[in-house]
């Protein structure tokens, strides 16, 4: 796996985590910030991205042979040509689901990832002032991009 998609995906859960820290009472006004826990309106889309990673790591694990023929009879027999074709001299009683299954562990990874990142920006924003330091470190964010990027574009040449 690259650094580069390795370094983003551990931010993604540090920064769940640090979302995830309980809140604490604002002592000069006496009032506590809201709860936690993330609405329906949010549960659902981290639910639903958690539900891909899920299914990456079901494509990756290792499962009886009879199961995947009955779950999946062509990949199966994709399966067998390419024992075939590569002369492998031991028939396994167990295969996945993936063709690739470290791609499909790094694809489930990643989807984690985006769920962690949603959840923890959910948790971030849940009053208007954190929300508006988001947008504003999201704006600062893009300006420097397109500053850093505009730099680069005028000393490369095409």
């Amino acid at each position: 796996m690259p650094w580069g998609i390795a370094i983003v995906e551990i931010a993604a859960f540090v920064a769940l985590a640090f979302a995830l820290l309980p809140l604490k009472q604002d002592r000069s006004s006496g009032h506590e910030s809201r709860s936690a826990s993330p609405s329906w309106g949010v549960a659902i889309p981290i639910l639903a991205l958690s539900s891909i990673a899920l299914l990456g790591v079901a494509q990756s694990v290792v499962w009886p042979k009879e199961l995947v023929q009955r779950i999946s009879p062509m990949h199966s027999s994709i399966q067998e040509q390419a024992t075939e074709l590569l002369a492998a001299t031991e028939h396994s009683s167990v295969t996945t689901l993936s063709l690739a299954p470290s791609e499909s562990r790094a694809s489930a990874l990643l989807w984690a990832a985006v769920a962690a990142c949603f959840a923890a920006a959910a948790l971030a924003g849940r009053t208007r002032h954190h929300r508006r330091l988001l947008a504003t470190a999201l704006a600062g964010a893009a300006l420097f991009q397109v500053v850093y990027g505009a730099a680069n574009w005028e000393t490369s040449s095409i």
